[in-house]
């Protein structure tokens, strides 16, 4: 193997850095308590030169993380607001129905520029306001609004 210059414990850094890099891409802090792990065990093998020390050490340090420092990182970053994209961000605005249901049609709705079926136990006429309530693939579960 050639010598490219690197100390086995510059693995375990490389190996933390990348860890802490894809935690942007993935919720819940996990891959950044891996990589303290990792620098932990990068610890371990510049001390003591033997890969059972890191391991050992990745291990402790992992689970430290995981157990201890984790669920502090969860309780100031993350919240239970729902989020304002995705289907939790369609709920309870208010859609215009487009087409009525007519013979073996479906009702239908513009909303955000595109065309979505419409899904609802009341008897919803064109031109009737609704809310939508739920969004199951590409049908708005809707209730109607009161008249007022």
């Amino acid at each position: 193997m050639p010598d490219i210059g690197l100390e086995p414990w510059h693995i375990w850094v490389v190996l933390g850095i990348s860890l802490f890099a894809c935690e942007i891409f993935t919720p819940g802090f996990v891959l950044v308590s891996l990589g303290i792990g990792a620098f932990a065990g990068a610890a371990c093998h510049a001390i003591f030169a033997d890969f059972g020390w890191a391991v050992a050490g990745f291990a402790v340090g992992a689970s430290i993380a995981l157990v201890g420092i984790r669920p502090a990182l969860v309780r100031t970053f993350m919240d239970d607001t729902p989020s304002p994209f995705g289907t939790e961000g369609m709920k309870g605005n208010i859609v215009t129905i487009a087409d009525a249901s007519d013979i073996g049609g479906a009702m239908k709705t513009q909303f955000r520029g595109s065309l979505w079926n419409v899904d609802s136990e009341d008897d919803l006429l064109e031109g009737d306001q609704a809310r939508i309530v739920d969004v199951e693939g590409t049908t708005l579960k809707v209730v109607r609004l009161p008249e007022e």
